[in-house]
């Protein structure tokens, strides 16, 4: 039996004999429709509220945005990063658009966010959905380390400076920083030279009123997910 709306006909007489009209229509209720075919989901996307939302750190929001052929009754069995998604983070806005939402965790395990739902159509056929149509998301819950923080003068005397002398700071990072960090030597403001995502330079020349001694530093840095360095 084809999908669709169950034909009927019913034909009848009286006790003389006299047929009346057939009938293959309902006169009360609705029509039964037969369905046997499991739902068709057209768009499946991961999404993260971080602002790079192809990326996660704790506290962000993984957002699964579902559109189906046909109407759907429910989503069940709904997880993102192996966690059981509840029912008040799955919402739709019609009977084929739905979206489903996790905040990230500090015991989530980092890597690609999975996700998985089964979708239930009027009928009670189903469909079970782990892959995206569009869209990954990495979530990373590390901050950031520096392998590198090495503070040299040019005075002839490297360990020392003098005023007028220029202070260097080379700074490496153990992952791409989303931004170059900022930097303060002897508590004011460096110049910063990129050398790539991981490798930075900070400068800063010697003036009358810098204090004596140890030269203070500073460094705040970030990485592509949003981590805070320490």
């Amino acid at each position: 039996v084809d999908d669709g709306i169950i034909p009927f006909a019913v034909d009848f007489s009286d006790l003389a004999g006299n047929a009346g009209t057939p009938q293959t229509t309902v006169l009360t209720g609705s029509d039964v429709t037969y369905d046997k075919t499991a739902p068709i989901i057209s768009s499946a996307v991961i999404t993260s509220s971080n602002a790079n939302n192809s990326l996660a750190k704790v506290g962000d929001v993984i957002s699964v945005a579902i559109t189906s052929a046909e109407d759907l009754y429910s989503l069940a069995s709904t997880t993102i990063a192996g966690q059981i998604v509840q029912a008040t983070d799955i919402t739709s806005t019609n009977a084929t658009t739905w979206i489903f939402q996790y905040a990230m965790d500090s015991t989530d395990t980092e890597g690609a966010v999975a996700f998985s739902f089964t979708a239930n159509d009027l009928a009670g056929d189903n469909t079970a959905v782990t892959a995206a149509t569009s869209g990954l998301v990495m979530f990373d819950k590390t901050a950031p380390t520096l392998s590198t923080v090495e503070i040299v003068s040019n005075n002839a005397n490297t360990s020392y400076a003098k005023l007028g002398d220029v202070v260097s700071l080379t700074i490496s990072s153990d992952e791409d920083l989303i931004v170059a960090p900022t930097v303060l030597l002897g508590g004011h403001a460096t110049a910063i030279a990129t050398i790539d995502a991981r490798n930075y330079i900070a400068t800063t020349t010697m003036v009358s009123t810098d204090i004596e001694g140890p030269i203070s530093i500073s460094i705040q840095y970030t990485d592509l997910y949003g981590n805070i360095g320490t």
